[in-house]
């Protein structure tokens, strides 16, 4: 933090050292300095992409959705191959079932830049789930966790959209796997719950 400190107040255009601190101000749990560094970063001459993606990212934590959803947006515009800030974008609109067009050509874009990040067609699903169009989006979950076959979000989302499908049965199987596979991932404790209606201890 002292290196830090020192830098950007002898070269304060050097949106890596805003960046940088507000990456160490965010890991000692200070939000908003982390925010003003991130601002200050965007305010450099080259206006880094990623300032923008690492302030939307913090926002989107926060649940500042319009604030997100503003600073990704900016992300994508100054370098519109950021597939992470589309994916996000889309996701936040999924999760939240607004802006459901965009958010279907936000993801096809970030999967256009970037066709082999699974993460990508998990997102997929998710915004197809939230259109009601649960084939699709089984289709789409699959090839992620086909993907990436250890990722325990992947296999709940899996288990979700069988639920959603009526499929009992594989999604008894794909939520119980999401619990071997991690125990104290984010969704664990709605996994349990959703089993535990279903029947199964």
């Amino acid at each position: 933090m002292v290196a830090l400190n020192q830098t950007v107040r002898i070269a304060p255009d050097d949106a890596s050292a805003w960046i940088d601190r507000g990456d160490l101000l965010l890991m000692t749990n200070q939000p908003e300095k982390a925010v003003v560094d991130y601002q200050a970063a965007i305010k450099t001459p080259g206006k880094p992409a990623i300032a923008y993606f690492k302030l939307g990212t913090l926002y989107q934590g926060q649940e500042k959705w319009s604030d997100a959803e503003s600073a990704y947006l900016a992300a994508v515009k100054e370098d519109p191959a950021m597939h992470e800030a589309y994916n996000n974008l889309a996701w936040m609109a999924a999760v939240r079932k607004t802006r459901l067009d965009e958010a279907l050509v936000w993801i096809k874009m970030a999967i256009k830049i970037a066709p082999k990040a699974t993460t990508l067609y998990d997102t997929l699903g998710w915004v197809y789930r939230a259109r009601g169009e649960l084939d699709l989006a089984l289709k789409a979950v699959e090839k992620a966790v086909q993907g990436t076959p250890n990722r325990a979000s992947f296999r709940y989302h899996l288990g979700i959209v069988y639920l959603e499908q009526g499929k009992t049965k594989p999604a008894i199987a794909a939520l119980q796997k999401s619990l071997e596979i991690d125990k104290s991932f984010p969704n664990a404790n709605d996994a349990r719950q959703r089993l535990e209606a279903l029947g199964v201890k």
